[in-house]
């Protein structure tokens, strides 16, 4: 089944990837609404509002459960016992997805053994077929249990399931969901859109996959939320429960949704059980309550990334960095003609840590032409990242695919003899390897990783000139692994 889950998970992506590839626009709406029919067995969206009203006259009598239809939005109907003692933060979600032969008796049996139980939940059913028809929320664990117990022992209800998010945790029938405040089904869609635009952008999309997926769902909570980075651009991106733009009260909430995303995404994590313990972990209130603390102190600080210490100030960063690549090309062939790709890359890091025009060449003009720029050295770094971004891309991912499939010391070899011009040593799997050798020249790689630290806010002064020392804190910076680990 997991392995199941991770080829859906794969052909899913592949969906968008196509889309994107045939000059669709990537967004929230288009990768939500493709998200929502994965799997189903209809092509078109099979009306199930019909049984609306009969739900609605069927639960009528029943004690505190209040079934309605919202005026404003009437694409679903809801089912609410105890409203008003409902703990959003605590709620766990079942995603039930019932065919639309056994969805009227299905959902009749499901809310009415609930009601037995007297359980309090906040409820819906969607008015079409989709991969999360019936969406059950229950204020603990044990409430939650009974729920799964009684469907996987009603042979009509099990009869009439549909394939479940692949992306979510599953016992093999439903899929769950912890999300707070927010929807974890919408905050999985921007990061989508957010993966498949940031490939395309730079031509990469032949490296689409769960697992590179996987590791940009990663980098991205490490920015955002342990580093700072990007915030305010991160919020701008995202979209909310109630498709209202994201604000900074909502951060704590998309740092455990997310958190959430990465515990249940990895393949030993993917089983009911492990759902649980990450709900755990995630939902304590003293956890949520510590990391908005953090996060707003964090925000309160953040900058736009296109400004900062740029003497531009808010002028786009991308067409600032268009608008100078003229200057970039004039400076740099010209240094690595005269000193090779590695030393014209290690000169000129050292000139922005010091400032020293001497590590500048005076011929072809170099050192005169930066003298003149009135560039200052922070965007010139931000240059010089800028235009290492395709080659640190395809060795960012090729790096990923070597250690997962081998281990550190593999990845380690193959970062050692890549400096050399040499990619054998890099697995073949997504083209990785092919993609290093077109893209990447002899004695270029050093100022590639180098590229990619400065990108994740490595301060230069402690990043070392020795290939050794460099390859270790490169493969720290983009896995978190250390020598030790990985050796299978």
């Amino acid at each position: 089944m997991i392995m199941n889950d991770i080829d859906r998970m794969n052909a899913f992506l592949n969906l968008i990837k196509n889309a994107a590839l045939a000059g669709r626009k990537i967004d929230y709406n288009l990768v939500y609404g493709t998200l929502i029919r994965f799997g189903r067995r209809v092509v078109n969206d099979e009306k199930i509002n019909t049984y609306f009203i009969d739900f609605m006259k069927c639960f009528a009598d029943v004690d505190d459960l209040h079934v309605y239809i919202e005026k404003d939005n009437p694409y679903f109907c809801h089912f609410q016992n105890g409203r008003d003692k409902v703990d959003v933060l605590k709620m766990l979600k079942m995603y039930v997805p019932i065919d639309d032969a056994h969805i009227k008796e299905a959902v009749k049996r499901i809310f009415t053994f609930m009601a037995k139980e007297r359980m309090i939940h906040s409820s819906k059913v969607s008015s079409i077929l989709r991969i999360d028809d019936v969406v059950i929320r229950v204020i603990n664990k044990e409430d939650l249990e009974k729920v799964r117990n009684f469907i996987a022992n009603d042979k009509y209800i099990c009869e009439g399931l549909m394939s479940h998010n692949p992306f979510l945790p599953t016992d093999g029938m439903m899929s769950y969901a912890w999300d707070g405040f927010e929807s974890l089904n919408c905050t999985l869609v921007s990061y989508i859109v957010m993966y498949i635009n940031s490939l395309a952008k730079y031509n990469m999309l032949d490296s689409v996959s769960y697992h590179d997926f996987y590791i940009f769902i990663a980098n991205t909570y490490k920015d955002v939320f342990e580093n700072g980075l990007g915030m305010i651009e991160y919020l701008m991106t995202m979209t909310t429960d109630n498709k209202h733009p994201a604000t900074a009260k909502d951060l704590a909430t998309f740092e455990g949704i997310t958190k959430m995303l990465l515990l249940t995404m990895d393949p030993k994590c993917r089983s009911y059980q492990s759902f649980m313990s990450a709900y755990d972990f995630i939902s304590s209130s003293s956890r949520m309550h510590d990391m908005d603390i953090k996060l707003q102190e964090m925000y309160s600080l953040a900058k736009p990334m296109n400004s900062g210490n740029i003497s531009m100030g808010s002028i786009d960063i991308d067409l600032a960095i268009e608008k100078y690549k003229p200057f970039w090309l004039s400076i740099y062939p010209p240094m690595v003609r005269q000193y090779g790709y590695e030393n014209a890359d290690m000169r000129f890091l050292s000139f922005l840590e010091t400032e020293n025009y001497d590590y500048l060449p005076r011929k072809y003009n170099v050192r005169t032409m930066v003298m003149q720029s009135n560039i200052n050295s922070e965007f010139m770094k931000m240059l010089f990242i800028k235009m290492k971004k395709k080659q640190a891309n395809y060795l960012l991912f090729a790096s990923l695919e070597t250690i997962y499939k081998y281990n550190y010391h593999q990845l380690f070899e193959a970062l050692q003899d890549g400096q050399k011009g040499d990619f054998i040593k890099f697995t073949s799997a997504n083209n990785g390897r092919k993609n290093l050798q077109n893209n990447i020249k002899p004695g270029e790689l050093m100022g590639v990783m180098i590229s990619t630290l400065l990108e994740r806010g490595y301060k230069l002064s402690l990043i070392s000139h020795d290939l050794e020392k460099l390859i270790d804190t490169y493969i720290q910076g983009i896995t978190n692994y250390k020598k030790h680990e990985r050796t299978h």
